[in-house]
């Protein structure tokens, strides 16, 4: 035991065994202490009791005290860490590293010792005020133990302190704290400036998951997107954190919270006036996946905003000008600064819909030059406005006159601690009119750089001479109410002694609150002869029949007169009229007290002279009710009162708010709002709601569904999803599922059930993004409901898909139908995925094997080498592994396909070869499509990966999720081909890797492949078109109807970044079946694949000159082996005669002009015109040579590499041949890397003479030269004497073999039980290796095992210990590296048996 140090404990922590994958976590993990958080008195310290939540919440720059306990020496020191964000690092300030201490420290975090017992500890932590703020994890580690790893003590959030006063957001003022961080209800004032409104609103930052749900807002912004780490590390800033929520709280340039809507139309989604708070809100925008709540207008964006959980002081305002109102939100930081959340065509600040903060003293002093969107801001308050008369005709514009006090008036915020409304409008400017205000608006255009530019509102001396020779303007005669009559006044008055004779014209629009016209709703024009200073009334009176369906849910309507003055000049007469909803009456009837029940009445008339119907009150109140009560009212005929009550049981004393919504089929959204003070009553908080009916006391309760079902362990067997790791349902597609409803109720006669499912961002029946269905009606989208058995209180459903329908998550909903009363309940999601089991689905594939093996196995084999030397390497696919389809479907959404057109996009993903494409185009990166890997074949990969570190998809895809989408660094055609088979096989797609060996890419598209050398052969990249010694791409399994019937099955599918197809790098389905039969002018890509697999192969000598000279010409060269896994095992299977008939078969021969037909025209292959091909094998004269070279023993890395070369002579002539050596490091693409050799040699060859040249290259040669490829291409270039220049061309590649790694494994390994495999390793250099690290990776658990130095060429060995977790093949894979190599590899497949 190690010897005990006064005042600090040491922790122990017993570690154990490296485990399989089916566990959580790591395969080593610490057993962590147990912890003691003091939520009650941390919370009550840091004003954050109030928050929904079991975790701990505080506020930075204050401390907080935490106990943990299994300690055995008390008194040994400790060093915490406090982390956040994706990738923590001390720089960043995301990670804190902190020992204890004697006394808190202000600029750092902190730990003092505040008590300790035999086995625990209480410490009290300390953040600095300026720290970051988020959800940390705390960990903390014994210095004295030697202990490798922290033990974690678990997550608390961090918030900003408006109490401290050294944070960025300190507020001296305890009142405004409460009003500004704490309050739940606020007042939004609306209207215009003859009349503002008020309503209530229920912010609710403490209810529920909102503070989850606000966290994770931060994560999906675009700035987190971009750089996670440096966003984090940017949180400590309220006005970065304000700036990014600006953006986030609306949708339209990311996974936003709300969008917009200023139409009227709000289909698909809700009025912006029928919310009344933002915790449904917020809920809605989580339940969807995170997609944009449909809609919103300013005060949603604002109220949902200012839903404060970060600490934020924030108030809202309402801003009266052009438009009628303007809702933003105040933040406190300092000083005041402005937020605004907009969707406006005209304001994207760095290509984002964001705004602020700006500083409120900025826009008051016309400093319009500072940060943030300060001239924006000004303008919304001080701009002036001008009107003009537009004739439609000419075109011609006319200023009838400017104001310069129009804008920003009445700006209105709630009273601190009170409902009152209180004007802040000389916060923003100086009073209107004032030399010192107009001085502010002429700096304000200075800094703009306006000063020396044309000022529209500056009169013309014309107009300075021109005065109007009347005025006017509307009286309001009567009631301003919804529902009754419109009685309004034109006052018009004669300026001048003379006579004035005026054509008046008027109409009458309903608006917006934006002032847009939406419809018109009455015109009328007079004229009228005013005597000297004659004033004139004309009454004016617009029923509510010819308003009633023409008004908005705004309530707005604006009259003008456009008087057209004899002589004179125009007169433009305007008011903005907003009529009142009528009134709600709400009555607590009797002393609220908490846990006792309390009777609230609410009372409506019916104001209008007809019966209302399908009459909906909602009520809403913290503290009061648990989320929104919903009740139905009956109809009310004309003058109809009715009195609605029920009970409600406070939960908390002080002062609550109880919000009212009431609408109907006349009008919507009538809303009123109750303050309720609750009495402190002894006892524990029980919670209560009754609803008691006045004018209906025997009301039923709707049929609500209360729980779901998923029935998962059925529905994922049978449709054999059961190994996907996500915990959602997830089926496919053309079978039945079940689920089970639990309902409050039993249905009763009347009522009927219907199913609804929703995909993609806009669903819609007409793209097949959206069914609705019957029970027992197969719609007509194909979808189908069935109801099953039903017991008390529940009942099953079984619901089938169509074979095509589209893949992806999907909403159900249930849709109740009772009476004349239709409402609907969001059940949950499920996935659909492609169903190779389904005979109806383009993907069926009908051999169970061949579905076992392209669909559910995990394990891959990957053939690469050359065609003379064939080597297998593990993958694993992993497509059933945790996030692995959530990834997947991201991938979908990430597309450009998706970007140009989400709708259309979504639609199409019911296409097999749609889906493919766009995968093929999304796991390459060139894009810049936040596509997964860029791909790199040359140079270093310094500070990345090299893409022979991969073993399989699983770590690639979810580093490319963490990284927040942007590419992984590196990869090449296998790692391409393999996550891509793992995309489309987890998305149904039964799918398989295939390798291509001498495989071409003939950029020009002439059926031909050009390499050259230069005059001593010494390879020369200056040619487009390359060979590769093979190229990894895909097939997937499913049928061609827009081809035909004979071009189902296998299609190629490339997301190899080679060319550009389209627009974009994809390549993709090209039908085998096309291939092989020369087709190549078939969709999609199928010339470019033929080329890979048929093309000739032309090698041509570039001499000094700069002339070149064709020396050789293979057909047949290209194309060879091309290999796949075997079904059920891991042997290699030629497919090449899936690909090309036999090479110089007749058949090979019609297929081959066939293509070049295609490609060039049908009279390729007619008259004199002859094929390319043959062309080119009888232009290269024959040098009456033969030669080839020939390994003496087998290439190991690490030795000298001895070859022969052997030239025969073919005649009976002497020849003599000089012979040109060279030798090259290259890579797999057979692009020279580094010439390591050249070697000159004279030879003398009698009458069908041979003779052998001896060729040794070193291994000091080519070591430091060798990449991870470990190639050597070789080249002879023979030049036969005396035959003008007739040279004949002789060339190996040479693949290096490693050392083996050999992997022994137990006779027999069972699942759940331990086995120790042997793994043996060495190295093959004849120097020392340093820095040895072994990689084991089982499935995705991946084990780093650092390695003691080894001597030249020694050999040695580890044993490794593992449980398995399941029963079927097991795949493991072994990567050695050193110093001195990297990447050598090995796997075996185990197969684990039952217990």
């Amino acid at each position: 035991m190690a010897s005990r140090k006064s005042g600090v404990p040491e922790l122990h922590f017993p570690k154990y065994k490296v485990q399989d994958t089916e566990e959580q976590g790591s395969m080593d993990a610490a057993t962590q202490p147990s912890t003691n958080w003091h939520l009650k008195e941390n919370t009550r310290d840091h004003h954050t009791s109030k928050f929904s939540s079991k975790e701990l919440i505080v506020r930075r720059g204050q401390a907080f005290v935490v106990t943990f306990n299994g300690i055995e020496q008390p008194e040994q020191n400790l060093t915490f860490i406090a982390e956040t964000g994706p990738k923590p690092s001390k720089q960043a300030k995301t990670q804190a590293t902190f020992g204890i201490s004697s006394t808190v420290s202000k600029e750092n975090w902190s730990a003092v010792l505040q008590s300790t017992s035999s086995n625990s500890a209480s410490i009290a932590i300390s953040s600095p005020a300026n720290a970051v703020i988020g959800r940390y994890k705390l960990s903390v580690q014994s210095t004295s133990s030697g202990s490798s790893s922290p033990a974690t003590l678990g997550t608390f959030v961090l918030l900003f302190n408006p109490w401290s006063s050294g944070d960025d957001v300190f507020m001296s003022n305890k009142a405004e704290c409460e009003e500004y961080v704490l309050e739940e209800f606020g007042i939004i004032f609306s209207g215009n400036t003859h009349h503002i409104n008020s309503f209530g609103w229920n912010f609710g930052q403490f209810q529920g998951d909102i503070l989850n749900i606000c966290l994770s807002m931060l994560d999906r912004s675009l700035n987190y997107r971009q750089d996670p780490a440096t966003d984090v590390s940017h949180r400590n800033d309220p006005k970065y954190l304000g700036r990014v929520l600006s953006a986030m709280v609306n949708g339209n340039d990311d996974q936003g919270v709300v969008l917009g809507n200023w139409s009227g139309n709000y289909e698909g989604g809700k009025s912006p006036s029928s919310w009344t708070g933002s915790g449904e809100i917020l809920q809605n925008w989580k339940k969807s996946g995170f997609k944009p709540v449909r809609y919103g207008q300013c005060w949603v964006f604002a109220a949902v905003l200012t839903t404060d959980v970060w600490g934020f002081p924030l108030e809202q305002l309402q801003i009266s000008a052009l438009p009628m109102m303007q809702m933003e939100t105040c933040v406190w930081m300092s000083f005041m600064m402005l937020l605004e959340i907009i969707w406006r065509e005209e304001l994207t600040v760095s290509g984002i819909y964001q705004c602020g903060p700006a500083s409120r003293n900025a826009i008051k002093e016309g400093d319009v030059d500072l940060d943030y969107d300060c001239p924006f801001v000004f303008a919304e308050v001080n701009a002036d406005c001008m009107y003009w008369n537009y004739d439609p005709a000419t075109g011609k514009k006319t200023l009838i006159f400017s104001k310069s006090t129009t804008i920003g008036q009445f700006i209105s915020t709630k009273a601190v601690g009170r409902d009152d409304r209180v004007d802040v409008t000389s916060d923003y400017k100086y009073e209107e009119g004032s030399r010192k205000e107009r001085d502010i608006f002429k700096k304000a255009r200075k800094k703009l750089g306006l000063e020396d530019k044309f000022d529209p509102t500056a009169p013309t001396p014309k107009e300075i001479e021109q005065k109007p020779d009347i005025s006017g303007k509307f009286k309001v005669a009567g009631p301003l109410e919804v529902g009754k009559d419109l009685n309004l006044i034109l006052v018009l008055a004669n300026l001048q002694p003379d006579v004035k004779s005026v054509h008046v014209n008027m109409t009458a629009w309903s608006t917006v609150y934006t002032r847009r016209p939406v419809r018109e709703i009455w015109k009328d024009s007079i004229s009228v002869t005013l005597s000297p200073e004659e004033e004139k009334h004309f009454p004016i009176k617009i029923s509510y029949a010819e308003y009633q369906q023409q008004l908005t849910t705004d309530n707005t309507i604006q009259i003008t007169a456009l008087c057209h003055v004899e002589g004179g000049i125009q007169v433009l007469v305007q008011r903005d009229i907003t009529l009142d909803n009528p009134a709600i009456d709400i009555q607590v009837l009797g002393e609220a007290k908490v846990n006792k029940e309390v009777d609230v009445e609410v009372v409506f008339t019916n104001p209008i002279n007809a019966e209302v119907m399908d009459c909906v009150l909602q009520v809403e109140g913290n503290d009061l009710l648990r989320g929104i009560l919903e009740i139905d009212v009956p109809p009310l005929k004309a003058g109809e009162k009715s009195s609605t009550k029920f009970k409600l049981t406070p939960v908390e004393t002080g002062s609550k708010h109880l919000l009212v919504n009431f609408s109907c089929d006349k009008f919507s959204d009538i809303k009123a709002f109750k303050t309720v003070k609750h009495k402190k009553l002894a006892g524990f908080f029980l919670f209560m709601i009754n609803v008691n009916w006045t004018s209906l006391k025997n009301k039923v309760e709707d049929l609500t569904p209360t729980h779901i079902s998923w029935q998962p362990s059925v529905n994922a067997g049978a449709h054999h999803t059961d190994r996907y790791a996500n915990t959602e349902l997830t089926v496919r597609r053309g079978q039945a599922f079940t689920i089970t409803l639990y309902f409050n109720r039993p249905k009763q006669p009347g009522e009927s059930l219907a199913f609804v499912t929703e995909i993609g961002p806009s669903p819609s029946e007409s793209h097949r993004t959206k069914a609705v269905f019957n029970l027992s009606e197969v719609g007509a989208s194909g979808w189908s409901a069935v109801q099953g058995s039903s017991e008390s209180g529940y009942t099953t459903f079984t619901i089938s898909s169509p074979a095509n329908a589209i893949i992806g998550r999907y909403n159900l909903i249930l849709q109740v139908t009772s009476g004349n009363k239709i409402f609907s309940r969001f059940l949950g999601q499920f996935v659909m995925l492609f169903n190779p089991w389904c005979p109806g689905d383009d993907v069926y594939m009908a051999n169970e094997n061949e579905r076992q093996e392209y669909v559910l196995n995990e394990n891959g084999i990957i053939f690469v080498g050359n065609a003379k030397y064939i080597e297998a390497r593990g993958w694993y696919y992993g497509q059933f592994q945790d996030q692995l389809l959530n990834i997947c479907l991201t991938m979908l959404d990430l597309s450009l396909y998706y970007r140009q057109d989400p709708a259309i996009d979504v639609s199409r993903r019911g296409d097999p070869k749609y889906v493919g494409r766009v995968i093929s185009s999304m796991i390459n990166g060139n894009d810049n499509d936040n596509g997964v890997l860029l791909g790199k074949w040359q140079g270093s990969f310094h500070s990345h990966e090299n893409p022979s570190r991969w073993d399989g998809s699983v770590v690639i895809l979810q580093k490319w999720r963490q990284d927040n989408y942007k590419p992984v660094q590196y990869g090449q055609c296998w790692v391409f081909a393999g996550v891509m088979c793992t995309v489309l096989r987890c998305l149904g797609i039964p799918t398989r890797l295939v390798s291509n060996f001498n495989s071409a890419h003939d950029v020009d598209r002439n059926l031909s492949i050009d390499k050259y050398y230069d005059s001593s052969g010494k390879s020369l990249n200056i040619s487009k078109d390359s060979t590769w010694d093979y190229h990894v791409w895909n097939e997937s399994w499913f049928i061609r109807p827009d081809l035909g019937t004979q071009y189902n099955g296998w299609q190629v599918l490339d997301a190899t970044p080679q060319e550009q197809s389209k627009g974009l790098f994809q390549c993709g389905p090209a039908s085998v079946t096309a291939i092989k039969e020369g087709d190549v002018d078939l969709d999609y890509d199928t010339l470019f694949v033929y080329t890979e697999v048929n093309a000739d192969c032309n090698r041509w000598i570039v001499y000094n000159d700069g002339t070149k000279k064709r020396v050789y010409c293979d057909t047949e060269i290209i194309g060879r082996f091309i290999s796949t896994k075997a079904v059920g095992s891991n042997s290699r299977v030629d497919v090449t005669y899936n690909y090309k008939y036999p090479e110089g078969s007749s058949e090979e021969r019609r297929v081959y002009k066939k293509a070049l037909a295609k490609i060039f025209g049908s009279n390729i292959t007619e008259g004199h015109t002859e094929p390319p091909r043959e062309r080119s094998s009888e232009a290269v004269r024959k040098p009456g040579i033969s030669g080839k070279f020939k390994l003496a023993e087998p290439p190991v890395f690490g030795k000298d590499v001895t070859l022969i070369l052997i030239l025969n002579n073919l005649s009976s002539d002497h020849k003599t041949v000089k012979v040109d050596m060279s030798a090259s490091t290259v890579l797999y693409t057979r692009r020279a890397v580094a010439e390591i050799l050249k070697a000159t040699a004279s030879v003398d060859l009698g009458s069908k003479q041979g003779k052998h040249i001896r060729l040794k290259i070193p291994y000091s040669y080519y070591g430091k030269y060798l990449t991870t490829d470990k190639r050597i291409q070789v080249t002879a270039l023979c030049e036969v004497m005396h035959m003008h220049g007739v040279k004949l061309l002789v060339e190996k590649t040479i693949i290096l073999e490693d050392t083996n790694i050999i992997i022994k494994i137990p006779r027999r390994v069972v699942v759940s039980k331990a086995a120790t495999l042997e793994i043996s390793y060495a190295n093959p250099l004849p120097e020392p290796v340093n820095r040895c690290v072994l990689l084991v990776t089982v499935m995705n658990q991946q084990v780093k095992i650092h390695l003691a130095r080894l001597a030249p060429r020694e050999r040695s060995r580890i044993y490794f210990e593992f449980t398995p977790r399941r029963t079927g093949p097991l795949q493991l894979q072994v990567d050695f590296s050193c110093d001195k190599f990297s990447h050598i590899k090995g796997f075996v497949t185990i197969s684990v048996a039952p217990m």
